[in-house]
């Protein structure tokens, strides 16, 4: 006898192109705390923490913003910039853009993540991004690209880009940030 997998809805304000459509699902049991940067579904955390579903028995990412942005960082730098040149030498724009959108993910997530808070909202992520002290110039204009054409080697510059860029202003924050507190 097979249990049937329950999904549960993905709150709306998570549903924006080009991460998820309007009334999207995924499986109730990928709903936890923990931090895993190989689930291929975005902002799991920060839904999971939407729907109350934190145990206390599994640390936040946004608990410890130094050792995620480390985590992010070394897989960003190992395997996502490697993986994502390949797609783009090989012209296979199906394959980068699920990659793009993880690590545009992961992008977002620490924008909230670094300052101790889940991402709450995505629907206006490029204007509310902007409003960070650590955030890259024009960021406005270069998250709206990335989100429009994900799939577009030139999105992919500019993720290394700001990637580059904030990464560099994240440790400065969380220096002085350690220095206050």
């Amino acid at each position: 006898m097979t249990t049937k997998k329950s999904n549960i809805a993905i709150p709306e304000r998570f549903c924006i192109a080009p991460f998820y459509p309007k009334n999207a699902t995924i499986p109730e049991n990928l709903l936890s705390e923990k931090f895993d940067q190989t689930v291929s579904y975005y902002f799991l955390p920060d839904i999971t923490f939407y729907y109350g579903k934190t145990t206390g028995l599994v640390e936040p990412p946004w608990h410890n913003p130094e050792k995620i942005r480390n985590i992010i960082m070394t897989s960003w730098k190992q395997t996502g910039i490697p993986r994502l040149k390949d797609c783009f030498n090989q012209r296979d724009r199906v394959s980068a853009k699920p990659l793009m959108l993880k690590y545009l993910s992961f992008y977002i997530q620490l924008m909230h993540w670094i300052q101790g808070q889940p991402v709450h909202d995505i629907r206006n992520v490029p204007t509310d991004l902007s409003q960070r002290e650590f955030s890259p110039m024009n960021i406005t204009d270069r998250l709206s690209f990335i989100l429009t054409s994900p799939d577009h080697h030139h999105s992919f510059t500019t993720l290394i880009q700001i990637f580059e860029e904030t990464n560099k202003k994240w440790a400065i924050y969380l220096k002085q940030k350690k220095n206050r507190g």
